[in-house]
């Protein structure tokens, strides 16, 4: 059956000698692996529309072994976003987190909507915080991003100094800390809070600074660490 399909490009790699399979998150929240025939051949017409955040439209059929993705045109590009190498290496967390734990059949509709805003928002106007705003409401909507308010250990609300425990991935009161646990101040707390809870929109209205910023960024591959088998590999290439 052939079904009309819109969505966002996550990962795309080689299938075979002249095909492409191309991993997608559909307007409709589910994430599809999906084979373009012929489109790894260099004269493909369709291989430049296929370049990961690229939002696409198509239509799919299924086969006995294959989801196959024709007709496929290019919705947005999001051209001025990638001029910005800075930002298409930050957003390639993103894509890799969403990738490796999104199933097929499991609708995440929210989570396509805050990759298309944060995409369409970046696209128009660079922000300083946005793509680890956006890691932050991913978390969240992962089950990843922790209580800030209360201790994950006895569960009472946390009055004072919180630590991050790294091994289970929550924050404890001081009763409760860890020898190894890491301090987590309060202003910083109220950081995530705020951006697990505010719209693409808002944001974008606040200005960190840069010291700011960078301890934020600092903390946010820990919540996802403990749910991953394996390091983020474009977290590494922003590393290196």
């Amino acid at each position: 059956m052939i079904q009309n399909l819109s969505g966002v490009i996550l990962r795309r790699r080689e299938y075979g000698e002249k095909d492409l399979m191309l991993t997608v998150l559909s307007s409709k929240g589910e994430r599809l692996d999906l084979v373009v025939k012929g489109a790894n051949i260099p004269s493909s017409r369709r291989r430049a529309h296929l370049e990961l955040m690229n939002l696409i439209e198509g239509t799919t059929y299924q086969s006995a072994h294959n989801l196959y993705l024709q007709n496929v045109q290019v919705k947005n590009s999001f051209t001025h976003l990638k001029e910005n190498v800075n930002l298409v290496c930050r957003l390639a967390v993103f894509l890799e987190i969403l990738e490796r734990n999104l199933q097929p059949k499991d609708l995440q509709v929210e989570i396509y909507t805050l990759l298309e805003e944060t995409l369409q928002s970046l696209n128009r106007s660079p922000h300083l915080f946005l793509p680890e705003a956006a890691l932050i409401k991913l978390a969240h909507l992962l089950g990843f991003l922790p209580s800030f308010k209360q201790c994950g250990a006895c569960h009472q609300n946390i009055e004072g100094e919180a630590h991050w425990d790294q091994e289970a991935g929550t924050l404890s009161c001081t009763g409760c800390c860890k020898e190894h646990s890491r301090p987590l101040p309060l202003k910083y707390r109220k950081a995530f809070e705020f951006f697990r809870r505010a719209s693409t929109e808002d944001c974008c209205k606040v200005e960190l600074q840069i010291e700011e910023a960078t301890v934020l960024r600092e903390w946010i591959p820990g919540f996802f660490s403990l749910h991953m088998n394996r390091p983020l590999k474009s977290l590494q290439v922003q590393l290196t």
